[in-house]
């Protein structure tokens, strides 16, 4: 089945994006929230690359980002997090960091729990 996504709704879960800010700008939160808890820098690029990989950026789009108003967009902000919640989860383990990550970037809006 083809979805065109006309309505921006997100690539996963095809809910409407209610919350327009875009996969570099969510990276960088992300960023900033791991230098934060000092973790490793090359762990913190590991980390995005990995986060990236999952979410492409595609689809036909009208909305642009709220914070650096040049990309489109293509994940809902539950989604993206789930994601990144997985990858931080896989690279440094259940702790601290994944429990303030997960009370922080805490999108449901609607969505089941986050299940990693």
């Amino acid at each position: 089945m083809v979805i065109t996504n006309t309505q921006n709704r997100c690539m996963r879960c095809y809910e409407p994006i209610t919350n327009p800010v875009c996969i570099k700008c969510h990276l960088e939160e992300i960023r900033f929230f791991l230098t934060d808890f000092e973790v490793n820098p090359s762990i913190i690029n590991n980390i995005l690359h990995d986060v990236r990989s999952y979410v492409r950026e595609e689809g036909l789009h009208t909305d642009v980002c709220v914070l650096c108003g040049k990309e489109n967009l293509s994940f809902c902000s539950y989604c993206f997090f789930m994601v990144a919640a997985r990858v931080i989860k896989r690279h440094l383990g259940k702790g601290e960091v994944l429990s303030s990550f997960l009370e922080i970037f805490n999108y449901q809006f609607g969505h089941d729990e986050y299940v990693l």
